[in-house]
């Protein structure tokens, strides 16, 4: 029952980073004639990335979920965590380096840094749902 209300929680989250996603791309492309070729370049390659990261860490967390909730194998829990788990460290990057200090500059960048963030909570959510469901074990 979890498993299906965290795999409508990363539904819901593409489709609001999809929403989010038209908002900035718009927001770029009105903002092109204001702004540098070298600066609008280096948005639009901010912005992609951030949809990449974006669409590969869903699918790795949803396939992830559903391997850890129909498998009998703990291994294959214990991989599909650790995969989970690789997937943090892009984004975090994406976060730290890419959107929060430039948050303020624009509503592309805002929307960005909402998707990204809204990501590595649906990750540490994800994580915290395969460990505490298929992974703990109480040794009391």
């Amino acid at each position: 029952m979890v498993a299906i209300r965290l795999l409508i929680l990363w539904a819901v989250s593409v489709g609001v980073a999809l929403i989010l996603r038209k908002i900035a791309w718009k927001d770029l492309n009105d903002r092109k004639h204001t702004m540098s070729e070298e600066l609008f370049a280096k948005d639009q390659e901010g912005l992609k990335s951030t949809e990449k990261h974006f669409k590969i860490t869903t699918c790795i967390n949803c396939v992830a979920i559903v391997i850890s909730s129909i498998s009998p194998f703990p291994t294959l829990c214990w991989l599909s965590a650790a995969a989970c788990g690789m997937v943090i460290a892009p984004v975090l990057y994406d976060v730290v380096y890419n959107c929060l200090p430039n948050a303020r500059v624009s509503k592309m960048h805002l929307c960005a840094t909402i998707v990204s963030v809204s990501n590595i909570l649906l990750i540490a959510f994800t994580l915290n749902y395969i460990y505490w469901a298929h992974l703990h074990v109480d040794f009391t």
